[in-house]
């Protein structure tokens, strides 16, 4: 029984999805109307189509692109079947579901914040996700990803935001924090508290996250086994104690220079992502420095919502959020076949009024959603 069991949970058209039509469309070979429903459910609901769905398939009604335009629009405005994919492709984006990266890993000395404990963490993990919901269902586009001021708030979290823990169950619920001072999720005390250390706020970690995840600008990596000593010395904020070690070798330096400015931007906000004016050291925040774009522009950015509208203007943020957020729906990894695609949505980003919802719709439109190579 065993022997069966594996045999049938290891079968490849149980693991798989099969596409096996044949239909000749050009060099390509056209999906099967249940092949398309197939592709729709997984791709919007992460599951297996409804009886609608299914109808639509027996009935041929997927075969053009207005039929499967209108089955998208359908299944997207199903909200709790649909904003679950919304979140989980946002969190590609972020990285912050991947073990690989720095998101949820990090703990904070209990001493120094008492507020944040594991329960903040999981108030933060669960704002990240309804964070990138309510941009969606609000109609909000690529630039409120870096502007909504709209955090979702318990009472494990709200004494980081400034908020009164007790008024606030234990379920989060949408406020409205100061747009000078948190725009976007990237001032959100889920990231900045991720990209910090255990007692103290980490401005390498919080700048080279910025820069190469959002602004496109990558130096590479350290040198294996480089690793300089602690800097010498008195200092009164973290930032001077960072600057003089990532300067203190021009090996250290040529990557530090590109890395570090976001990160001293978003110095503003403590370990645990609280608001702060003045540093745990002892010294005032200096929060401006000179941030470089992929375009090699160098701009000097004085604020964290200087920085957060610099990016949602940059058309690299754009195309880097398009192309994840391709690899994401269509399951693969980004590669020149998909460039055309990601160049097309990176361009409507940029369009007033283009949402979230828009471009999800639009990657169902795109021949290679009801197409299929030969050679696949």
């Amino acid at each position: 029984m065993v022997r069966v069991l594996f045999a049938f949970l290891a079968a490849p058209s149980f693991i798989m999805v099969p596409e096996l039509s044949t239909i000749p469309e050009g060099t390509a070979l056209k999906l099967s109307g249940h092949e398309v429903a197939t592709r729709l459910s997984l791709m919007l609901w992460g599951s297996v189509p409804d009886e609608e769905l299914d109808a639509a398939a027996d009935q041929d009604s997927l075969a053009t692109t207005d039929q499967i335009r209108a089955q998208a629009e359908r299944m997207i405005a199903l909200r709790d079947k649909a904003a679950p994919q919304i979140s989980a492709a946002h969190q590609y984006y972020l990285g912050s579901a991947s073990g690989a990266t720095h998101w949820w890993i990090v703990d904070h000395d209990p001493t120094l914040f008492p507020n944040y404990t594991q329960n903040t963490k999981l108030a933060l993990q669960g704002e990240v996700d309804a964070f990138f919901e309510d941009v969606a269902y609000a109609g909000g586009s690529f630039q409120d990803i870096f502007l909504s001021n709209i955090a979702f708030v318990n009472q494990d979290n709200a004494a980081i935001y400034g908020l009164e823990p007790s008024d606030y169950g234990t379920e989060l619920t949408p406020v409205e924090l100061d747009a000078t001072e948190r725009p976007g999720i990237f001032t959100r005390a889920g990231f900045l508290s991720s990209y910090s250390s255990y007692d103290a706020t980490n401005p390498v970690l919080r700048g080279a996250f910025f820069s190469r995840a959002v602004l496109g600008v990558d130096p590479g990596p350290p040198p294996v086994g480089f690793s300089p000593p602690p800097p010498q010395g008195e200092y009164s904020t973290r930032r001077e104690q960072v600057e003089a070690l990532t300067s203190a070798e021009a090996t250290c330096a040529a990557c530090h220079n590109l890395l570090n400015p976001s990160g001293f931007v978003l110095e503003r906000f403590d370990a645990v992502g609280a608001w702060q004016n003045a540093d745990r050291m002892g010294g005032d925040i200096d929060g401006t420095a000179d941030v470089t774009f992929a375009d090699g522009s160098v701009r000097t950015i004085s604020s964290p919502l200087e920085l957060m509208q610099a990016a949602a203007a940059d058309p690299v943020a754009r195309h880097l959020y398009a192309e994840q957020l391709v690899a994401f729906f269509t399951g693969r990894q980004p590669n020149a076949s998909d460039a055309c695609l990601v160049d097309g949505i990176a361009t409507r980003l940029a369009e007033d009024g283009y949402t979230m919802l828009d471009l999800v719709v639009d990657l169902t439109q795109a021949d290679s959603f009801r197409l299929r190579t030969a050679s696949e």
